[in-house]
């Protein structure tokens, strides 16, 4: 009898250890899909063909040219050679295609974490 209890003490210590595993797990999931839901939303929100807030692009640093100058007096100074296209612009089928990729790869974050858990 001594043994039976014991077994049946060992069970439902690891039930209990399972449920706190699993409530734990499910708060995490909640938390990743209000978190890929914000960035859906972020993704979503900004309208075709408009510019985010920050129109600076960190990658084209260093590459700036100038288109025209004017001067104080309102003579504009011609240019001497012609500024070389940039290849790297991004088009909005461009756009379309990383906004694309970005849910993709949020969609196949959330399958694998859920695969992990319960799979």
């Amino acid at each position: 009898m001594d043994s039976s209890s014991s077994l049946e003490n060992l069970i439902k210590e690891y039930i209990a250890k399972n449920d706190a595993r699993v409530q734990s797990h499910d708060a995490t999931l909640r938390s990743l899909e209000n978190q890929i839901g914000q960035i859906a939303n972020a993704l979503n929100v900004r309208p075709q063909g408009s510019l985010p807030s920050n129109t600076e692009d960190p990658r084209r640093k260093g590459k700036e040219h100038c288109k025209a100058i004017l001067l104080r007096n309102g003579r504009e100074i011609e240019r001497r050679e012609k500024p070389k296209a940039v290849q790297n612009e991004p088009t909005s089928i461009q756009e379309q295609d990383e906004q694309h990729q970005q849910e993709e790869i949020l969609r196949t974050m959330k399958k694998n974490l859920w695969s992990s858990l319960f799979g």
